[in-house]
């Protein structure tokens, strides 16, 4: 069998419980057949603080010296899906893995994906060229919002697709879906379930805060009513799913 045919074959498969290209999911997940547990990452959810702090944990499981920074998939003691080599039922349905995730509300995470990647971005002009806009152009937020009622668009960046689109909670059964408002009480639950002899203080300590933009106390100044009803249509099931209220003066709970 060619690897392409391996490919086809995986694709096929894959679509009992996603319709994410099945590159972009191994990128994804973060998978420990140490401590059988499956991270399904999700980006401007604090995805940078936990990746840094799985390597680092799974390191110290196999004996290993930290890490020194934050590692690329390729040099992470963590391994994508595919690299695990485990058939997808176990991997997406059975008790053998430990699946978990976390979420964050789609208001802020939106929000924070628009400061991040188009004002403030070092590839900004690269988004802006993949959304339709000039480059160094002043792209407002609304305008932003407006360019992914494409949904060509609003799939094409995992940093502003739907949370929903790739997690798909509705085919994978997670054991727990955390959530970033709460991640200081979510998060030592998840460590200790996965790592129960890892100290998670000391590891907090070395890690860095890289990717923050301090979304949630922007809300107000750069949402109204347009762009209030537009992130409730484009994140419709993300607010369903993961249990998000509409208010959105109630995003920070």
């Amino acid at each position: 069998m060619t690897f392409s045919a391996d490919k086809l074959i995986l694709a096929v498969k894959l679509k009992k419980y996603t319709r994410y290209p099945a590159k972009k999911l191994d990128y994804l997940t973060h998978c420990s057949q140490r401590n059988k547990f499956i991270y399904f990452c999700t980006p401007k959810v604090a995805s940078s603080k936990l990746k840094i702090l799985l390597q680092i944990a799974e390191s110290r499981s196999l004996g290993l010296p930290d890490p020194q920074g934050y590692l690329q998939k390729e040099d992470s003691p963590l391994v994508g899906f595919i690299k695990l080599g485990v058939d997808l039922k176990t991997l997406f349905e059975s008790d053998e893995f430990y699946r978990f995730t976390f979420v964050r509300n789609p208001y802020t995470r939106i929000l924070s994906s628009y400061l991040e990647k188009i004002v403030h971005g070092k590839k900004r002009n690269r988004y802006l060229k993949k959304l339709g806009f000039k480059e160094n152009a002043d792209v407002s937020f609304r305008e932003f919002l407006q360019a992914l009622t494409s949904p060509q668009k609003l799939h094409l960046n995992p940093h502003w697709a739907p949370q929903f689109h790739f997690l798909r909670p509705d085919r994978i059964r997670y054991h727990f879906i955390g959530r970033l408002e709460h991640i200081n009480d979510h998060l030592p639950a998840v460590v200790k379930r996965i790592y129960n002899d890892v100290n998670l203080n000391d590891i907090i300590s070395k890690e860095e805060r890289t990717h923050a933009t301090g979304a949630l106390e922007k809300v107000k100044k750069y949402y109204g009513t347009d762009e209030i009803e537009l992130v409730r249509r484009l994140y419709i099931n993300d607010f369903i799913y993961f249990s998000y209220p509409l208010d959105i003066e109630l995003c920070s709970i």
